[in-house]
């Protein structure tokens, strides 16, 4: 799959996006301040108006949580923008080229991943009957046309999504989030997952789905025997289910193992979608 040239700012943007979704008052001024620029600077920075100083950049890769390759990335991009010559951003992009082959990819991942509808557009595609339509896939998934065009332009733009005699269908078949991404990014897509699976458990017909949870002890120590049993039964599931050809809705499954109590000190965790 060929790479797709990220601009710093497209991160700093969808950071902000994601945050004012979680909270509606949220503020590009709020964002500055946890960020540590002025809010002057962070607007015009936005709108390209301005470059990130190098010395910002540390403060920046701390908010966005991303991991020590994708921060080195997010770096050199910053480092290229602020090169004197064209020849020496040319060169700094050819480095990044040859040696960090994949971390471009997965920083524009950052900013599909973390929305739900952006995988549910890709599955909806083996749909019996779908339609390559903007409309339909909006009604189907109770989100506005708008955003399934932004969202279709982007897949199309990654190649996870193509075109054939005018009808959309995916190019990749997804069985676990590519690695690398970054850790809020993932937190974020399960957030939404969890929205959504309540609002199905309140309004859906029982018949429609299926909750079950039970709370037991266990070693900890047995804990990636476990994750790696759950991995097992999601992909054998899926595809299993995926053999049939006459699909006719699109489902969300979603599993958590996770500690009830809280002797355990908070780590970071790795995620699968």
């Amino acid at each position: 799959m060929e790479t797709v040239r990220t601009k710093y700012q497209d991160l700093l943007i969808h950071e902000f996006e994601v945050r004012s979704n979680r909270n509606a008052s949220y503020s590009l001024r709020a964002y500055a301040r946890d960020l540590g620029i002025s809010v002057s600077s962070l607007s015009r920075i936005l709108n390209g108006q301005q470059d990130l100083s190098l010395k910002n950049v540390e403060k920046v890769v701390k908010t966005l949580g991303l991991s020590p390759s994708e921060a080195n990335y997010f770096y050199a991009l910053v480092k290229a923008e602020n090169a004197r010559t064209d020849k020496n951003r040319a060169e700094i992009l050819s480095k990044l080229d040859s040696e960090m082959s994949g971390v471009e990819l997965s920083l524009e991942y950052f900013k599909t991943i973390s929305d739900w509808h952006y995988f549910a557009i890709l599955e909806l595609t083996g749909i019996k009957g779908f339609k390559s339509d903007s409309s339909w896939i909006a009604n189907r998934l109770g989100i506005s046309p708008e955003i399934v065009e932004a969202s279709i332009s982007r897949l199309l733009k990654l190649e996870l999504l193509e075109e054939v005699k005018g009808s959309l269908r995916k190019t990749y078949d997804f069985k676990a989030t590519p690695s690398g991404i970054p850790s809020r990014a993932i937190k974020t897509h399960h957030q939404q997952i969890m929205k959504k699976a309540e609002t199905a458990l309140f309004e859906l017909d029982i018949k429609e789905t299926d909750f079950s949870s039970v709370a037991f002890t266990m070693n900890s120590e047995d804990l990636k025997w476990a994750t790696d049993e759950m991995k097992k039964f999601r992909r054998a599931l899926t595809k299993r289910l995926a053999k049939n050809k006459n699909k006719d809705r699109l489902y969300e499954l979603s599993m958590q193992l996770f500690p009830l109590d809280q002797r355990s000190q908070k780590k970071e965790s790795s995620y699968e979608k």
